[in-house]
């Protein structure tokens, strides 16, 4: 089993992107398409092994939610649906403002609890769990029942402002509520920020416990 079963649109849109932006220098054009095909067969070799984190490492971190939702059916057959899941929704060093909410709820109620759990590193406890979301912006942009959640309240308000400095992002705010297990997907500190992937329901009360306005370009408490 080759690389003809993966869909490689993910792939192929990048190579595409990239050539629009600088492929007008023949030269540059010219390794570019080289260098896809060598990327092609290294992507082959790993698939070949069901390697899915090496054959997601030649993709632009911020294409990776769209090659897993691309993949699923036959990552799912594979059994590397949940790791490579995980790796798409961790892996960006940005957020997914990009990926529409239904889009990620419809991957993770897709995974195998148990299988994702396994993936991600273990509960801190038995639960309950109080746990933080930092959003800032105007409407869906806030994504105030996002999955993303923090056990640290220092890190939540960090989010909320990560981008408010620069560009006035308005009303960074921060938010709580209680979970239990059974509402984790996945729990991950591998970059030291207490992450909790969860199901938040319509029915959960949330409680804003942070806020900040903007006013004539300056931070108000």
């Amino acid at each position: 089993m080759g690389l003809a079963e993966l869909n490689l649109k993910a792939f192929n849109e990048e190579l595409d992107y990239d050539l629009k932006r600088n492929g007008y220098i023949e030269e540059y054009r010219k390794r570019r398409l080289e260098d896809f095909t060598l990327m092609m067969e290294r992507v082959k070799k790993a698939w070949i092994k069901r390697d899915i984190l090496e054959v997601m490492s030649w993709l632009n971190n911020q294409r990776h939610m769209a090659f897993v939702l691309d993949n699923f059916p036959l990552l799912k057959e594979c059994g590397v649906y949940e790791k490579a899941l995980l790796h798409s929704y961790t892996s960006p060093r940005v957020n997914h403002v990009n990926c529409q909410t239904w889009v990620i709820r419809f991957l993770f109620e897709l995974a195998d609890r148990e299988r994702l759990l396994q993936e991600g590193d273990p509960l801190p406890d038995d639960g309950p769990f109080t746990v933080y979301r930092g959003v800032a912006g105007h409407g869906a942009k806030r994504r105030l029942r996002g999955i993303s959640w923090t056990a640290s309240l220092d890190k939540a308000i960090w989010f909320a402002e990560r981008f408010a400095e620069s560009s006035k992002i308005e009303k960074p705010m921060v938010y709580q509520v209680t979970i239990m297990a059974e509402h984790v997907y996945v729990y991950s500190n591998d970059r030291n920020e207490q992450e909790f992937l969860c199901d938040i329901s319509r029915e959960m009360k949330l409680k804003k416990v942070w806020g900040r306005t903007w006013k004539n370009g300056r931070k108000r408490n």
